[in-house]
């Protein structure tokens, strides 16, 4: 396997509690808790009929959650139709907005795009339009 040296030269993410790393590592450094109750009607079920103490099948065993709630994609210089951006999951919005953001962060000459690679985390259940695919 051949390796090539790599460099992280960008960084961002939107978060629950945090519409950036730096708001999301001073919640860190404060200890702050960005979970709350899981909203009624989140989940298709009941939250009493899925949730169980001790870890399950099928079941989730905290009735606490965190939501990425007040986020607001704005597609000013997203080089993408209108009308395909609208119609987009909000998942998505959040990681172009993430990208844009990462690229922005970078202190480079210009760079070829070739040799620019992407390493995209979403830890996340899915959104409600992806959710929506699995009950047909």
């Amino acid at each position: 396997m051949h390796k090539e040296p790599i460099a992280v030269i960008g960084m961002a993410g939107v978060f629950p509690g945090a519409s950036d790393i730096n708001k999301f590592w001073q919640n860190i450094v404060n200890k702050v808790d960005s979970s709350y109750e899981v909203p009624e009607k989140r989940w298709i079920a009941p939250i009493d009929d899925i949730y169980c103490p001790e870890p399950a099948a099928d079941k989730a065993y905290s009735k606490r959650v965190h939501l990425i709630e007040e986020f607001e994609f704005d597609p000013k210089g997203i080089d993408i139709e209108v009308d395909l951006i609208n119609a987009l999951d909000p998942m998505y919005h959040i990681a172009l907005h993430a990208g844009r953001e990462a690229l922005s962060d970078c202190v480079t000459f210009p760079s070829d795009r070739e040799h620019i690679g992407t390493i995209l985390s979403a830890i996340a259940l899915p959104t409600d339009a992806a959710s929506s695919i699995t009950r047909g």
